[in-house]
């Protein structure tokens, strides 16, 4: 429970960063790192060109806890916590482009 308790917190954080900044369009939903779509949690965990190799970081725990990549296996299971934890918050950190 604690586990999704702060990895809520942690995308609201990354929503409500998104709508108090704005990026060079001037849409504060759009990706931070350029993406022509908006910043969602699909986006960032499954399409964002720009995380593609933090996110395979995550597939390569994935596949040696025998589980699939999916965002109920990220939020939930316990070896994921720090990985997906330092994930959002590198986003978090992570100035607009």
């Amino acid at each position: 429970m604690l586990l999704v308790n702060f990895l809520e917190f942690l995308l609201v954080e990354i929503a409500e960063g998104s709508r108090t900044r704005t990026t060079k369009t001037g849409n504060a939903w759009q990706c931070r790192f350029g993406c022509p779509t908006d910043e969602t949690v699909d986006h960032i965990f499954l399409t964002c060109p720009y995380l593609q190799t933090e996110r395979d970081q995550l597939r390569t725990i994935c596949l040696a806890i025998d589980s699939q990549y999916c965002l109920p296996t990220l939020f939930t299971h316990p070896e994921l916590k720090v990985p997906v934890e330092r994930f959002l918050l590198e986003i978090i950190n992570t100035p607009p482009t």
